[in-house]
C-alpha cells in the first residue's frame, strides 16, 4: 500500500516548526541572523552572519541617502528538498550556516508550495517567480543579488532545473510563459538532484530499489504526489 503523504508531512513537520528552528539557531548559529521575508509571494528566510548584515545594512543606508542603486550582495537562492511534500529546514541550517560563514554570502532559503496540496506546476512556479525577482531586482530587500547562484537539494534540484528550463522551452511548459524572459543564474549548484521522474526503469532505480531510507515505493509515492501520475513535463 502506498504511504500516506499527509502522515509523512505530519512526521516531518517538527523539522520546520519555529521552536525547532530557533533551537538549532541558538545552539549552532548564534552568529547567523535569520530574517523572514516575502519573496515573489513566497516565504523566504535570509541567512547571513550578523556582522555581514550590519555591514550591508550600513551600505544600503548610504546608497539610499545618496539616491544610488542598492548595493550588490553575493546571494544563493536555496531550494530545499523533501520529496516535494516537505522540507527539513532545521536540518538544512547545519550546512547552510557553514556556507554563510565560509563563503560570506547571503542565503535565501525558499519555502515553496508543497504537494499533494499544491501539485505540479505550483512548486516550480514558486521557484521561478522567486528566481526571476532576484535576478531582475524586482523586490524590496535592499540589495541586488549579484552574483546570484541557484541551488537545489534533491527534489529542490528538480524544481531549480525546471524553473530555468521552463522559459527556454515554452512549448513544453505547463503554463503560458511567453512573457517570462529566459534568465540564467551566475551559477547552478545541484546537490543529489532528482531530475528523472519518469516511471521507466533505470540503472540507479534497479540498484537502489531496496534502499533502506528511500525504497522505490516511497520514491514513487513522492513523484505521484507531485505530478499526480500524469505525463507532465517535469524535467
Amino acid at each position: 500500500r502506498a504511504p500516506s503523504m499527509l502522515a509523512l508531512q505530519a512526521v516531518y513537520a517538527p523539522l520546520r516548526w519555529s521552536p525547532t528552528v530557533r533551537l538549532v539557531s541558538a545552539l549552532f548559529g548564534r552568529d547567523v541572523a535569520h530574517d523572514e521575508v516575502t519573496l515573489a509571494g513566497s516565504r523566504a528566510v535570509l541567512l547571513q552572519t550578523r556582522a555581514a548584515r550590519a555591514r550591508h545594512a550600513a551600505a544600503a543606508e548610504r546608497a539610499r541617502r545618496a539616491r544610488a542603486p542598492p548595493p550588490e550582495r553575493p546571494t544563493v537562492l536555496f531550494i530545499p528538498g523533501g520529496g516535494f511534500i516537505a522540507d527539513f529546514e532545521a536540518v538544512d541550517y547545519f550546512f547552510l550556516h557553514r556556507w554563510v560563514r565560509e563563503a560570506d554570502v547571503l542565503v535565501a532559503y525558499l519555502s515553496y508550495d508543497q504537494a499533494p496540496q499544491a501539485p505540479y506546476p505550483a512548486p516550480m512556479l514558486c521557484v521561478l517567480r522567486a528566481f526571476q525577482a532576484l535576478k531582475t531586482d524586482d523586490h524590496s530587500l535592499g540589495f541586488r543579488a549579484a552574483p546570484l547562484v541557484l541551488s537545489g537539494l534533491s527534489a529542490g534540484g528538480n524544481l531549480a532545473t525546471a524553473a530555468l528550463l521552463a522559459p527556454l522551452l515554452p512549448q513544453h511548459a505547463p503554463v503560458e510563459l511567453d512573457d517570462v524572459p529566459p534568465l540564467m543564474p551566475d551559477g547552478l549548484l545541484l546537490l543529489c538532484p532528482v531530475l528523472h521522474l519518469c516511471r521507466s526503469p533505470s540503472p540507479s532505480r534497479v540498484l537502489f530499489a531496496s534502499d533502506v531510507l528511500l525504497p522505490h515505493p516511497l520514491l514513487k509515492a513522492f513523484a505521484h504526489a507531485y505530478d499526480q501520475g500524469k505525463d507532465h513535463w517535469v524535467v
